[in-house]
């Protein structure tokens, strides 16, 4: 897919002016210094880039994932565990603002490292100067692929605008029952809002991950954390997938 990169990076960063890049809609002006759920300006937070190997195989292989931990989050969950990066209460989290061109060179650093991919942590409330990084990266060579590993609660016309730029697709699907959504990420509406987001991000890469050698090039994993005493919402979660989403689609599935 050929991809006009100023057209993308120009609407990203008039959405950043009236945010609703998430389904919190908070309509802050970011470009002026206001703030919404996620705390944040309009500058990108980096918190740290590495290879890293803790990801499913077909992400991390045997050289790791080139990971990019931006700070903050669009949700609340009351068992992150990433809580010094996120803040698991929204506002904001650690890390240093950085400059497209400075985090494209991350990116370059990871590559050189011979890590896989590039997989970006929490990315949507950055997504105006990330992408304007991967194009800077682009140009200068950069051929890896792009994962997006999310919390799954997105918005679907901000999932449209990242087609032909993102490669595999690692969302987490969280919860099948609303109530647990509100009491443990404070999102009632998380299982609608997280069920079209992945069936957009399903039509654009397919519901298997297609591999070379083992290690991931494009494709869908969907992520579901299995919550101490909450079976029945596991179950509910992949009834959803099953019936809504896909049969055959990869699940992983995570206990820690």
């Amino acid at each position: 897919m050929q991809i006009n990169w100023n057209d993308r990076i120009g609407v990203l960063k008039e959405m950043l002016g009236d945010c609703t890049l998430c389904p919190r809609n908070c309509h802050a002006d970011r470009l002026a210094g206001e703030t919404g759920f996620c705390g944040l300006g309009p500058d990108v937070v980096l918190s740290r880039a590495l290879p890293h190997f803790g990801e499913e195989p077909p992400i991390s292989g045997e050289r790791g994932a080139g990971t990019v931990f931006l700070s903050s989050c669009n949700l609340k969950c009351v068992y992150c565990q990433n809580w010094q990066i996120s803040l698991a209460d929204g506002r904001g989290g650690g890390g240093r603002e950085i400059t497209p061109r400075g985090l494209a060179d991350a990116f370059m650093q990871l590559a050189a490292k011979g890590c896989h991919n590039i997989e970006a942590v929490t990315p949507t409330p950055h997504l105006p100067g990330f992408v304007e990084a991967l194009g800077i990266a682009r140009l200068e060579g950069l051929d890896l692929p792009v994962v997006f590993n999310c919390g799954g609660y997105e918005d679907p016309d901000t999932i449209r605008l990242l087609d032909g730029i993102v490669d595999i697709w690692l969302p987490d699907f969280k919860y099948g029952s609303e109530s647990a959504a509100r009491e443990l990420s404070g999102a009632q509406d998380y299982p609608g809002r997280a069920m079209t987001a992945i069936k957009e991000m399903v039509r654009q890469a397919g519901d298997e991950l297609i591999t070379s050698g083992d290690i991931g090039k494009r494709g869908v994993i969907i992520r579901h954390l299995v919550l101490p005493g909450m079976a029945g919402n596991s179950l509910a979660a992949l009834e959803l997938i099953r019936k809504e989403i896909s049969p055959v689609v990869p699940i992983s599935l995570m206990g820690q």
